[in-house]
């Protein structure tokens, strides 16, 4: 007893469906999964290079630059630790980077992740002891540019000085 002909053209018509299916289901759950990765990937480094800077501005004796009422895309805090002093950030090659005292900058984003907009304002008032709101913007980098990867996100955060 054998199959048909009707009966092995439907068989094969019901596994090449099935094979379909699941290479597609395959694929679909790859690109969510990269998805996912770039979304995760700008929400860390996004927290913690703004918790990095808003640390800096409330452990810092002053705000040197920028002047109060004043907006800048870079930032020199006045630190108590004397090796630290000067603290200063600043963006460079959609990177944002830190100085601490006479030492060279270092990045605090990797490479993953490029920042689109940066701002610190110097919102202190002339009888507090100061206060700072920062802005910064990263954009997920992905080497294909497929738009499916394409993920920005805004952070933004304010921090008083604390006074000894």
């Amino acid at each position: 007893m054998g199959f048909t002909l009707i009966e092995l053209i439907l068989y094969v018509s019901i596994a090449s469906s099935v094979l379909l299916l699941a290479t597609m289901s395959g694929i679909a759950l790859m690109d969510v999964k990269i998805k996912n990765k770039a979304i995760a990937e700008v929400e860390q480094q996004g927290t913690h290079a703004l918790f990095t800077v808003l640390a800096a501005l409330r452990n810092s004796e002053s705000i040197t630059f920028p002047a109060a009422g004043v907006s800048s895309t870079t930032a020199t805090l006045n630190v108590y630790a004397v090796p630290d002093d000067p603290t200063r950030f600043d963006v460079q090659n959609q990177q944002l980077r830190m100085a601490r005292g006479a030492g060279s900058f270092m990045s605090l984003t990797s490479t993953a992740v490029a920042v689109t907009s940066f701002r610190i304002s110097n919102i202190s008032r002339p009888t507090t002891p100061g206060a700072a709101r920062v802005y910064l913007t990263l954009r997920f980098v992905h080497a294909s540019g497929k738009s499916l990867y394409n993920y920005e996100r805004t952070f933004i955060g304010s921090a008083t000085l604390r006074q000894p």
